[in-house]
């Protein structure tokens, strides 16, 4: 009897300390766009996240997320090819690119040193299921520039 009392606080502790509940459902995000940039793309697309859930999953039970974009010239299948960063105040994760056309667009623009990531929104399904709604901004002196490079 002693010993299942043990083992029963044992569990207890464990599930109180060390095993924390996860995340699940949309988490809703509203960093006020910074002065002199304007939305680029309201509804930017993430391409390979199913191939990145780990560290998506690390990134979105992180505390203080944001985004950031990063040119990847190296990548032997797109020389285009832009990542999208989940970054939190412990971490960085690598959690997908942004789709060809995009990336395309940003890099022959001459912009990507000036456009930005913004998170609007995490969701956590069940089964496994991730998503992420995010928007490019980039300063508004450049966005008719920006937008003659559209695919």
């Amino acid at each position: 009897m002693e010993l299942l009392l043990l083992l029963a606080l044992l569990a207890v502790l464990y599930f109180v300390f060390f095993k924390k509940p996860q995340k699940q459902g949309a988490f809703e995000f509203s960093d006020p766009i910074p002065a002199g940039y304007q939305i680029y793309n309201k509804s930017a697309q993430l391409v390979g996240i199913k191939y990145r859930k780990d560290d998506f999953l690390k990134f979105a039970h992180s505390d203080e997320q944001a985004l950031e974009i990063e040119l990847e010239p190296g990548n032997p299948k797109d020389p285009n090819a832009i990542k999208v960063i989940g970054t939190t105040k412990t971490g960085r994760y690598f959690i997908g690119y942004l789709p060809k056309e995009d990336a395309r667009q940003i890099v022959n623009s001459g912009l990507a040193a000036s456009v930005k990531a913004r998170l609007m929104q995490i969701y956590i399904g069940k089964n496994g299921y991730v998503d992420m709604r995010w928007q490019i901004i980039g300063p508004k002196k450049d966005k008719k520039h920006f937008d003659s490079f559209q695919s």
